[in-house]
């Protein structure tokens, strides 16, 4: 994970474009990060943050809606679509607000696995400082 490169939105748009053209078997999205920034125009996260949770799910519902392009292609393509979500305890609020939308996709076809991961073990994407005898703080 050290040699990668962190892509803006377009330049991940057109590599995920052209790497999921030539995707044969499986697509594995593995998301380490505890905290997250959806889109800056995701209608549901900015619910969630302003208490309207009901609302942040429903319109999480209309957002995977949008994707159903996307897993019609992976059923008439035979690919295996899966999500390895790592996680920490206690949960962030970004965490809180996403785990809904990993039943929504359920129903759409998608699987999710949910790992839990040591509060000590390093994560791609993720500060992780030591504090003199105190719990490792995640930044």
């Amino acid at each position: 994970m050290d040699r990668g490169e962190r892509l803006d939105l377009d330049a991940f748009a057109s590599a995920f474009s052209h790497a999921w053209a030539r995707l044969g078997k499986r697509f594995l999205k593995v998301e380490c990060w505890q905290s997250y920034r959806e889109n800056v125009n995701s209608a549901s996260q900015r619910a969630y943050e302003q208490g309207e949770h009901d609302r942040a799910v429903e319109l999480l519902r209309e957002e995977a809606e949008a994707d159903r392009p996307l897993y019609a292609d992976v059923r008439s393509r035979g690919i295996e679509f899966a999500r390895i979500r790592v996680l920490r305890q206690p949960l962030t609020d970004y965490l809180r607000y996403e785990l809904p939308a990993y039943r929504i996709r359920a129903r759409m076809g998608e699987t999710t696995e949910v790992v839990r991961a040591d509060p000590g073990t390093p994560l791609p994407g993720v500060a992780v400082e030591r504090r003199p005898g105190g719990p490792a703080a995640q930044q």
